[in-house]
């Protein structure tokens, strides 16, 4: 399990490509990966000195065979939306789902994206990946 300095530094260089990607706007689709990747580290770091949580990774619910209830990604979102402000969980979710279509070009609900991953977003929603979702995960969690 990475330590809480280790998630820090990880967001925090995230955020440090982030700036220039956002500067320059010709890859949308790695503003909100990169974003998404920031944030959970953010989240992460948090975790790590909450004391009923500590880590997603080290609380994922297990069945009888020992096997995962749900992914990292999932139950990370399940953390925050059960035990942190309803603003930080939307915000993560929306990295989160937009990431996804980033990455595999399919929808929440699954369905294949009619663009490909660079011209779905504008530049405004692209920069509104960090300016509102990631900064107000950021602010909610004390980073700023």
């Amino acid at each position: 399990m990475p330590s809480y300095q280790a998630h820090l530094y990880q967001a925090q260089h995230n955020e440090q490509l982030l700036s220039e990607l956002v500067a320059n706007l010709s890859y949308k689709d790695w503003v909100v990966t990169v974003a998404f990747y920031t944030a959970m580290h953010y989240v992460e770091a948090h975790f790590f000195n909450d004391p009923n949580i500590i880590h997603s990774d080290t609380s994922i619910p297990i069945d009888n065979q020992g096997k995962w209830l749900h992914t990292p990604h999932v139950w990370r979102m399940e953390l925050l939306r059960n035990n942190y402000p309803q603003d930080v969980w939307k915000s993560f979710r929306s990295l989160y789902n937009e990431s996804r279509i980033a990455r595999y070009l399919l929808s929440q609900s699954g369905k294949a994206v009619t663009t490909d991953a660079q011209t779905h977003w504008t530049d405004a929603e692209a920069k509104d990946f960090v300016n509102i979702d990631l900064n107000t995960i950021k602010n909610s969690l004390g980073f700023c």
